[in-house]
């Protein structure tokens, strides 16, 4: 897959430990992001983690929705 090739690529550049997929419903999304952080579990010691932001009901609890999902404690 070209989609597949180019994500992993984007995050296999060094600065960059972050990737949004976006899209309307049901082309792939959420299947491309597993795939991608499968093929880079190995490169990543500390770990890899998807974070599914379909329940997010509005663009400002993005980032606790993230912290949650690290289980970083956010002050503020």
């Amino acid at each position: 897959l070209d989609e597949l090739a180019g994500v992993v690529a984007l995050l296999d550049r060094p600065g960059v430990r972050l990737a949004t997929l976006t899209g309307p419903g049901g082309v792939g999304k959420t299947r491309l992001a597993l795939r991608a952080a499968e093929s880079l579990t190995a490169h990543y010691p500390g770990g890899v983690w998807f974070v599914p932001f379909a329940a997010v009901p509005d663009p400002t609890f993005v980032v606790s929705a993230i912290a949650d999902r690290l289980a970083v404690r956010t002050v503020g």
